[in-house]
């Protein structure tokens, strides 16, 4: 084997391992975002319930208190 093509196959190889640690580490920022992004709007939709319910009982209370 001459060393030209030799060194045509390690510059092969280093151009394959740098996009496939490039893809890696992408796949990996692209789960961190849509993690972050849903645990975003579950924690949001989870709080606006707890302030429906205690609206709820908030009212109730005030209508029991209400009546003689």
């Amino acid at each position: 084997m001459r060393s030209g093509q030799r060194s045509i196959r390690q510059l092969d190889r280093a151009v394959y391992i740098s996009i496939h640690i490039a893809m890696t580490l992408l796949s990996g920022v692209v789960t961190g975002d849509i993690g972050g992004y849903l645990g975003l709007l579950i924690g949001g939709s989870a709080l606006t319930i707890i302030e429906l319910i205690d609206l709820v009982f908030y009212n109730a209370f005030l209508r029991f208190m209400e009546k003689p």
